[in-house]
């Protein structure tokens, strides 16, 4: 039986493979190869047939008490834009550091996914700038999941390799019909 953090997270990826579809007309599908220690999340095949990693990784703002507290006492439901950039940042150096492990598979192939979870993209994407060198992901995505619950999709934002550079919006509607 697959643990519940697991299902949450194909679901989270199924938006993402979505999204990516409609930015660069790619189609990845999820291989049933597993990765040893999750390292990357999932195995994906791409339309040429080769296999890609992606990992995923969420910013969300402090820990679930503090955004309670922010939420029931502040009114507050939104992470600061500017804690969102730091964060997001700060996501890549750990991912980066992890992905030199000797058990990270496809190590030189792998895309990574940062969630924006509590703050909208456009918040702060004029403020984006190309992440610091040196890493070695293939490709790294912004994903805006903060208004999933009303679009039911989500927004992706290139932030390397160059020439991907930049905001791909969905065909969001309005929300709730």
């Amino acid at each position: 039986m697959r643990c519940a953090k697991k299902t949450d997270e194909e679901a989270e990826l199924g938006y993402f493979l979505n999204a990516y579809y409609g930015a660069l007309g790619e189609a990845l599908q999820v291989s049933d190869v597993r990765t040893l220690m999750e390292r990357p999340d999932f195995i994906c095949v791409g339309s040429n047939r080769s296999l890609l990693g992606l990992e995923l990784t969420k910013v969300v703002r402090g820990d679930p008490e503090w955004r309670w507290a922010d939420s029931v006492l502040f009114h507050r439901d939104h992470m600061h834009p500017v804690e969102a950039l730091q964060r997001v940042y700060d996501r890549i150096g750990v991912k980066e550091s992890k992905r030199q492990d000797p058990d990270w598979q496809l190590r030189d192939d792998t895309i990574l996914v940062i969630q924006i979870m509590d703050c909208s993209l456009r918040q702060f994407q004029s403020q984006l700038e190309p992440p610091p060198d040196p890493h070695g992901f293939k490709e790294i995505w912004l994903a805006d999941y903060s208004e999933l619950g009303a679009y039911h999709n989500i927004e992706i934002f290139a932030l390397h390799p160059a020439h991907l550079w930049g905001h791909y919006p969905s065909n969001r509607g309005k929300p709730y019909g």
